[in-house]
């Protein structure tokens, strides 16, 4: 099947607040993979934002530290699209808890921090970068953000 026939999927991605510094790096690794059609920088998470959008999580022990870890602090947004973007970001952006990710995966790359520290110290796990891990959630997190995307 040609490429043009294949049926073009969108993803949303954000830089989390304590590795905005890297934003402009990491999205041009991530340009490789997918065409970025949007581009926004959020200066203050509201928390009715952050909780709507890990509202998956809402309940569990982590929740409270994991939103507060945003409200208030920075990051930056980007919608890719293309053929297989969920599985080509997975790839390039690596697993969940950086210290199991492969070598040359965003979180490999940026990140030393591990699950079992994160729990050890009661704290959100330093992973880098969020990823849309499949395409219901991909749209169902770009209506949560649009309001940013769309200024």
């Amino acid at each position: 099947m040609s490429s043009s026939l294949l049926k073009l999927e969108r993803s949303l991605v954000f830089i989390k607040p304590d590795h905005i510094i890297y934003a402009d790096e990491i999205l041009s690794d991530l340009d490789n993979y997918g065409s970025r059609i949007e581009t926004a920088r959020v200066d203050s998470i509201p928390r009715e934002v952050i909780e709507l959008h890990y509202i998956n999580h809402m309940g569990k022990s982590f929740f409270e530290y994991m939103i507060g870890s945003y409200i208030g602090k920075s990051i930056t947004l980007a919608v890719y699209q293309g053929p297989n973007i969920i599985h080509d970001l997975m790839q390039i952006i690596g697993e969940t808890d950086p210290s199991k990710s492969r070598v040359h995966t965003i979180r490999a790359k940026y990140s030393d921090d591990s699950m079992e520290k994160a729990i050890q110290y009661k704290r959100p796990l330093r992973n880098v970068i969020h990823r849309s891990d499949s395409l219901k959630e991909a749209l169902r997190e770009i209506v949560v953000w649009q309001k940013f995307l769309n200024q």
